[in-house]
């Protein structure tokens, strides 16, 4: 049976951002909070409970603060949690059994994260980070991202194990329109589900997001939608990310950014909360 959880309201405070571990990776903030998402540095934004995210790459271990019942918080690699490029770790030093997912991109321009654990109804403790070392971005033209995927699934029930998913994310920049601050498109597709052992469960929905802009290199959160294959819709959440690199003819550029979204599994029939995060390289530029 797992634990009941009271998931606490939307807020998290602001505070300066390092903890020496690596500024690259790094999370910083002095309110828990629950939920929401919020800015710690300019360039990095949690949600949830956690209000810190740090990778050591020296060691190859994340460490995550604010999580009740994971000890100190150190987060040991485990390979059977890889999906998708992203790395899998795992913290099983206390009461609970936490998960998390953690990718950098290859020239460390961006990095993206999730947590979650399956130790508690109502979806349990957990949330998402994404950082940039810093973007340039054109005045005029249009961008595209493709890049992979990767979510922790946990079920509102009291039996059912943490899944995970895959997919592909694909995103589209005019940096012309709208006017100051460009339009931004972004779809997750080929979404897939796996069960608590890495074993595929089937397809899901792909995620549709509403048409957004960017305040400086982040982009703004947009609602996103999952949309079957005969057009009508299931569940619902939100997309937000950041740009890195140089954005523009040379294909410098990347994207990293977080999906929370609540649906209805068909199988159990129970809500399921995904967690997921991404990692886009550019794909293409057009000048006009």
């Amino acid at each position: 049976m797992k634990r009941a959880a009271i998931i606490l309201p939307l807020a998290l405070a602001l505070s300066a951002c390092g903890d020496g571990t690596n500024p690259l990776f790094s999370v910083t903030e002095d309110d828990g909070g629950g939920g929401g998402s919020s800015t710690c540095d300019g360039n990095t934004t949690c949600s949830g409970e956690v209000n810190r995210f740090t990778y050591n790459p020296s060691t190859d271990v994340v460490s995550i603060n604010n999580l009740p019942f994971d000890l100190d918080g150190t987060y040991v690699r485990d390979v059977t949690l890889d999906r998708n490029g992203f790395r899998g770790y795992r913290n099983s030093a206390g009461d609970e059994d936490y998960v998390a997912l953690f990718s950098a991109s290859l020239a460390d321009k961006v990095s993206a994260g999730v947590v979650a654990t399956d130790g508690y109804i109502n979806f349990g403790y957990g949330g998402t980070m994404y950082t940039s070392t810093g973007a340039t971005l054109p005045n005029q033209g249009e961008a595209t991202f493709e890049g992979p995927y990767a979510g922790l699934r946990v079920y509102e029930g009291d039996s059912t194990e943490m899944g995970s998913s895959t997919g592909v994310v694909k995103l589209r920049m005019d940096f012309d329109d709208f006017d100051v601050v460009g339009a931004i498109d972004v779809l997750v597709v080929d979404r897939q589900a796996f069960d608590s052992n890495g074993n595929l469960i089937g397809d899901l929905p792909y995620l549709s997001g509403s048409t957004t802009d960017h305040d400086g290199i982040k982009i703004n959160a947009t609602d996103v939608v999952e949309v079957f294959p005969d057009s009508s819709t299931g569940g619902t959440g939100t997309l937000e990310g950041i740009f890195g690199g140089t954005v523009g003819a040379g294909l410098e550029g990347q994207v990293a950014g977080v999906v929370v979204i609540t649906s209805a599994d068909d199988d159990s029939g129970l809500q399921v909360m995904e967690r997921g995060a991404f990692i886009a390289d550019q794909t293409g530029f057009i000048s006009p």
